[in-house]
């Protein structure tokens, strides 16, 4: 048992802690984004895979916006204090498990948004509803798919994401 836990930890720490950042920082690379070192501190690459993506970020039509970055810190503050969160939540008895539910299905639908606006982005258009429901459930899968979008070239074109130009389905351009 103690084998397989030390095992289960450094696949962890490579895949989350390593290679995870190192994608993102290339696939930031590519994009333009100033700063993309930010993918090597932690919780950084949470705020460039919500940030990447210039489009509206829509959850269900509830949550829509398109101020990325406040949702990228929200999802940050989630990840750092949502344990705290769910022990309040906890502490009603009917009430707090349906709650606890909600609480987790809203973020687990905000992490799906995430990987589905990367995957557009980065050149998977026809097939990012798949993928994005399949890496949410296999987070190994979104690694790997992470470096796959590192050769990509962003849908707004190499280094523009500062002045990004974007091309509509019907091949209008868009300017932001």
């Amino acid at each position: 048992i103690i084998v397989v836990s030390v095992v289960s930890a450094i696949f962890n720490f490579i895949m989350y802690r390593i290679m995870r950042p190192i994608a993102v920082f290339i696939m930031a690379r590519h994009a333009g984004f100033r700063h993309a070192w930010v993918a090597f501190v932690p919780y950084g690459s949470y705020y460039l895979e919500f940030v990447l993506p210039i489009r509206e970020f829509n959850v269900l039509n509830w949550v829509k916006t398109d101020k990325r970055e406040t949702i990228a810190w929200i999802y940050i503050a989630n990840e750092l204090f949502g344990g705290i969160v769910s022990v309040i939540i906890s502490n009603f008895p009917l009430l707090g498990t349906i709650l606890g539910w909600a609480y987790d299905l809203f973020f687990v639908a905000w992490k799906w948004r995430k990987i589905y606006d990367l995957l557009i982005t980065f050149g998977f258009k026809n097939s990012a509803m798949t993928w994005s429901i399949l890496a949410t459930l296999c987070k190994p899968l979104y690694v790997i798919l992470l470096f796959i979008m590192c050769d990509k070239e962003p849908n707004y074109g190499w280094g523009r994401f500062e002045f990004p130009i974007m091309i509509d389905y019907d091949g209008n351009v868009i300017e932001y």
